[in-house]
């Protein structure tokens, strides 16, 4: 009777022991789950804070974002501009 006593407490010793370990390894995976999503969005939002940044840029740089009289001007105006004087330079130079 007592040896089975004994055993009984045993292993309500050992199944609380096991409970609590595995309960402190789901815990554990939790939260290092959650370590890496809040690592992951930092890094995402670092990112993407200096590639939208740098994509403005660049597209302002290459002329992306110029307002259309602009761009007009630098393919309609300037053409024209350019071949009236050479046809004056011509004309002067016939004379």
């Amino acid at each position: 009777m007592e040896t089975q006593r004994l055993e009984e407490n045993r292993a309500r010793k050992s199944d609380e022991v096991d409970r609590r370990n595995s309960q402190m390894r789901l815990t554990k995976g939790i939260m290092q789950a959650t370590e890496k999503k809040v690592i992951a969005r930092l890094f995402a939002k670092n990112f993407l804070s200096k590639f939208k940044r740098d994509t403005m840029r660049t597209m302002i740089d290459l002329g992306a974002l110029r307002r259309p009289v602009d761009l007009s001007t630098g393919a309609t105006f300037v053409p024209q501009l350019y071949n009236q004087i050479q046809f004056d330079m011509q004309q002067y130079h016939d004379h």
